[in-house]
């Protein structure tokens, strides 16, 4: 099963031993998938009809205990970057994996469960608009479920749900503690390493490192001015105010094509369930 997909570890930066301290590794877990994907999440409470859902980025790890040919458990994390207390986690060993595939007529057995969740993420990647995750997120509970849906043009079809758990605080600040090390000791790896490079150009080539600097703050200054004309723009466009996110939100909803897919209010806001 090497399906692990993460994209942080560069050639000349090994960032493995700060990731070996992820909590969600302890246990004698591993991780095979780390991705972000575009969800649709939508909150239900009671018996209220489930509230039109924002398209959102979330980040999904899927991690084994046991071997690739004798998994015993199966763990799928979510978490987002922009709400550091928002975690929850499907997880399933083998004696609930036969409820669920009876319940759900799955025709796949315990082994290859994590592959399908996989395959499943990796299609709302790359095919938004025919694959849809859905996460409702239930108020009135700890629980969310993540479904996934198929577009099929004519009409919408469910491939299979999770149910999702939110974590208890314990779990929560363990992650989040972690998450703040990690890119703490990341930067100053860096950082390190870009100390390094500018005094081997120095001494290799001073020019250049005169005319990399150079075209570096005139890059900065750039980037400050457009970020400042942007700013305004969202505040023009939110009506001003002091509340950037909501402004930037105020954009997006009237700029169809702003979400991160394109597809928000084609084939993710019309699926009902």
């Amino acid at each position: 099963m090497s399906h692990f997909e993460n994209g942080e570890n560069s050639p000349l930066l090994d960032f493995t031993s700060i990731d070996e301290m992820d909590p969600s590794m302890m246990n004698g877990f591993r991780t095979i998938y780390d991705r972000e994907v575009p969800f649709e999440v939508r909150t239900k409470s009671g018996e209220e009809r489930t509230k039109q859902g924002t398209l959102e980025s979330i980040k999904i790890k899927i991690l084994v205990a046991g071997t690739d040919d004798n998994p015993t458990v199966v763990r799928l994390e979510l978490s987002s970057e922009s709400d550091l207390f928002f975690h929850y986690a499907h997880i399933i060993d083998e004696k609930e994996f036969l409820k669920i595939q009876e319940l759900q007529k799955l025709v796949v057995d315990f082994v290859d469960y994590a592959t399908v969740l996989i395959r499943m993420l990796n299609s709302c990647i790359k095919e938004p608009h025919i694959h849809l995750a859905i996460l409702t997120i239930f108020l009135d509970s700890d629980e969310a479920r993540l479904d996934f849906i198929q577009n099929m043009e004519y009409k919408f079809v469910e491939l299979m749900y999770c149910t999702c758990h939110k974590s208890q605080d314990e779990i929560v600040q363990n992650h989040i503690t972690y998450r703040y090390n990690a890119m703490k000791q990341k930067l100053s790896l860096v950082q390190n390493r870009l100390t390094e490079l500018t005094n081997l150009v120095k001494i290799k080539n001073p020019s250049l490192l005169l005319q990399v600097q150079k075209n570096n703050m005139n890059s900065t200054m750039m980037i400050g001015g457009y970020s400042g004309n942007t700013t305004g723009f969202a505040n023009t466009i939110g009506g001003g105010g002091s509340g950037g996110m909501g402004n930037t939100a105020t954009a997006s909803s009237m700029l169809g094509s702003s979400n991160p897919t394109g597809v928000l209010g084609s084939s993710y806001g019309r699926y009902n369930r």
